[in-house]
């Protein structure tokens, strides 16, 4: 698991769950489960030594370091690249092929179309608000699209905690949402490691809301 923030976290916790042994990286300030299934690692995401020791022993790398920076404050520059960089050729030394990374909506791969009409605006405002970042995940995604590993770049909007949200949804071509719940995600992530769905594709994840949900913000709206 690559990241500390509260994506990783939950990816973890359900990865506990799913009863998958994980390994982390340490970091003050971050409290990872006490549990058996869990390995804590101390070094930085930006060294390759502590990269390669995290991968060695894996079968699928789950990269979340890059869902922190929307409220973080801000990385060293290049930072998504050079993680990145680190954990392909630790994974190609180790022969790890797997590789799960979260992203962000305004990311488009080396052979993508443009974005369809429908996710225009989202792409756009995501331009505008994490344009410093851009260029960091624009370099990421094409180094994980050459990588030749058996990547997927899950591209997320805003994460949160969504009361009663309902499956994720997913698009291949386009941004199809503007939040995506922090459980479901990380169930999603999760169940990728065995999944052949999205091999070597870039993919667009929001929350389906409920009935319930929606009468919900309906009546927030009301009042």
């Amino acid at each position: 698991m690559l990241g500390s923030g509260a994506t990783a976290r939950k990816v973890v916790d359900v990865a506990i769950e799913c009863r998958y042994a994980v390994k982390v990286l340490t970091s003050e300030g971050v409290k990872w489960p006490k549990s058996p299934q869990v390995t804590e690692l101390k070094g930085s995401l930006l060294e390759a030594k502590s990269i390669d020791s995290l991968v060695a022993g894996c079968t699928a790398v789950i990269n979340c370091f890059g869902s922190a920076l929307r409220t973080e404050k801000p990385p060293a520059p290049m930072a998504c690249t050079t993680v990145t960089r680190l954990v392909i050729a630790a994974m190609r030394r180790h022969h790890i092929p797997r590789y799960i990374v979260v992203s962000q909506p305004s990311v488009a791969l080396p052979n993508e179309q443009k974005f369809h009409f429908n996710g225009l605006l989202t792409s756009c405002l995501y331009r505008l608000r994490y344009r410093s970042q851009r260029k960091d995940r624009l370099a990421e995604a094409s180094m994980i699209h050459d990588s030749h590993l058996q990547w997927t770049l899950v591209r997320c909007p805003a994460i949160k905690q969504l009361a009663n949200s309902g499956t994720v949804k997913v698009n291949r071509h386009a941004p199809n949402g503007l939040s995506v719940s922090i459980d479901r995600l990380a169930r999603f992530l999760i169940h990728q490691i065995d999944s052949n769905t999205y091999l070597q594709s870039g993919i667009f994840v929001s929350s389906l809301s409920t009935p319930s949900y929606l009468r919900q913000r309906s009546h927030a709206t009301k009042i």
